[in-house]
């Protein structure tokens, strides 16, 4: 809403807009005040009040000054005097006076008459000014909330643990994470919430009992093979000075040390960022190296995957129904145990075709039980369905016959046709190959991820050869292991569509999101059909 300026600037408040705001004003503190006390985000700029000392800073219909006591008298009358002219109706019995305990008698002699209420320490902005005590007790209050929301995450685990997991990663843990910017926070009042997490919410995510290794391994980025929940105590740790840092030009600004310049704000803000983010990597790295000594060497292999080769789509995909990417509570449970080597709750203990004992291995390779192919036909429907949407339906085929064999044997047929993708009017062939790199048989070579992924490629092309060359056709094998490593030749044809689906009508400017969104989506689909 823009006010038009009276013909008295002495007189003109800053621009604001409503009606019924309170302030919080304080005096001899090291801070700023903002009006409303539910307000969680600031957007602020400094004035000097005309005959005082005072700065003031303001958000939408909040506002604050820090100043003397007299100052600050002098600003709040003239703020109830002038506002209402401009719609802006200040509440007395809204607005705070944050003073230093010693200036506490003074505040009331003379705030008193106006209503407004004298307090030592005040919550600010979703942080907290004042009284050191208070804020303890201000935090105490806010992990037992959060510890009550961990608590009822973990019910919700139970039985749909896709969901619960989204909703802590992408809510919950960012409330605590705002606070942690905004106060500094001691890390012995933040032992009962990651207690909870330990105990309550990830056991409910997995299904069973998790170890103190595995826990530790589990609060780490999804990058480096964690979960995604963050170790408050990590957390808490790197936020308060990377957000100090961030804001250090603003805050100058609001102190009227300097003026403020929008393009030195950005930069001091993505060099406090780059730097938190190369500590925090560090940490987490060290934190990852100490954890692995504690677990079982059989499964440092499936564990070195999910950092090494980034393989955490399942981690990082928020449920969609439009998207079909949310698993139910025994798919996700056996991404997740999966994704650290663990057994899947609640697997038969004998296969139900072949009456073998039914471990991880056996559920992966047996072809009688019917999840090899059914895991195969569901990435093949998948690439189709994202082949046509970046070059059109109608040239995309499944399960063309390129080459008849005799009495069953020797044939050639690609899983995918589709024309355009390489040259125009050119056809592209695919064949999908699903490896468990954790099979026996690599396991006693201990061969490398790479060189399998590689040994599979290369048996797809020599199967191809004789086809591709007889008539003007590409071939592309799209090999993947079990838990989501993609090789080579699958990673530049993935690059090439997102380039494709960049040239579409909607697409355009989503460079980066197309391109994760299309590598995550056969690893949501993947657990599906692995158990």
């Amino acid at each position: 809403m823009r006010h038009q300026k009276p013909e008295k600037a002495s007189d003109t408040p800053p621009e604001a807009e409503g009606d019924g705001a309170g302030e919080c004003v304080c005096s001899d503190v090291e801070g700023v005040g903002v009006g409303e006390e539910d307000r969680e985000s600031l957007s602020a700029s400094s004035a000097s009040s005309s005959g005082a000392s005072l700065r003031q800073c303001w958000y939408a219909d909040g506002s604050s000054a820090l100043g003397k006591l007299h100052g600050i008298l002098v600003w709040f009358r003239a703020l109830r005097r002038i506002g209402p002219s401009y719609g802006y109706h200040p509440e007395a019995a809204k607005s705070f006076l944050v003073v230093k305990p010693e200036l506490e008698q003074i505040a009331r002699e003379l705030f008193e008459p106006e209503g407004v209420q004298i307090v030592t320490g005040k919550r600010f902005l979703g942080g907290y000014l004042g009284d050191e005590g208070r804020r303890a007790v201000f935090l105490g209050e806010k992990v037992e909330g959060w510890v009550h929301g961990v608590r009822a995450h973990a019910s919700a685990a139970c039985n749909f643990p896709h969901t619960a997991h989204a909703a802590m990663t992408r809510s919950l843990q960012m409330e605590w994470d705002y606070v942690f910017r905004v106060v500094l926070t001691d890390e012995c009042a933040l032992s009962p919430l990651r207690e909870a997490i330990a105990k309550e919410l990830l056991p409910a995510l997995l299904g069973g009992p998790v170890t103190p290794s595995e826990v530790d391994l589990m609060l780490l980025p999804a990058r480096f093979g964690g979960t995604g929940i963050r170790d408050p105590l990590d957390r808490t740790a790197a936020a308060y000075p990377a957000s100090r840092a961030s804001t250090k030009v603003v805050s100058k600004s609001v102190q009227g040390k300097a003026p403020i310049h929008p393009g030195d704000h950005r930069a001091t803000i993505r060099h406090a960022l780059t730097k938190s983010k190369q500590q925090q990597d560090v940490v987490h790295k060290i934190k990852r190296e100490a954890a692995l000594p504690h677990i079982d060497r059989r499964r440092h292999h499936v564990l070195s995957r999910s950092a090494e080769y980034k393989t955490s789509g399942c981690m990082t995909t928020l449920p969609s129904t439009d998207n079909n990417t949310g698993l139910d509570a025994a798919e996700f449970r056996n991404a997740l145990n999966m994704r650290y080597g663990r057994h899947p709750p609640g697997l038969a203990a004998r296969c139900d075709h072949c009456n073998q004992p039914l471990t991880v291995d056996h559920a992966l390779c047996c072809k009688r039980y019917g999840l090899v192919i059914r895991r195969h036909n569901e990435l093949r429907d998948t690439f189709a369905e994202l082949i046509g949407m970046a070059w059109g339906d109608a040239g995309v085929r499944r399960e063309v016959v390129l080459k008849e064999g005799e009495e069953g044997k020797g044939g050639v047929r690609a899983n995918i046709v589709a024309r355009g993708v390489w040259d125009r009017q050119a056809a592209a062939l695919f064949d999908i190959c699903i490896t468990d790199v954790d099979a026996p048989s690599y396991a006693s070579k201990n061969r490398s991820t790479n060189s399998i992924l590689k040994q599979h490629e290369t048996a797809k092309k020599k199967k191809y050869h004789s086809a591709v060359c007889d008539s003007r056709v590409t071939f592309c094998p799209l090999v993947v292991t079990c838990d989501g490593v993609w090789g080579h030749d699958a990673n530049v044809f993935i690059a090439h569509m997102a380039h494709a689906l960049l040239e579409k009508e909607g697409w355009k400017g989503r460079g980066i999101q197309s391109c994760v969104w299309m590598d995550s989506l056969p690893l949501v689909y993947r657990p599906r059909t692995c158990y």
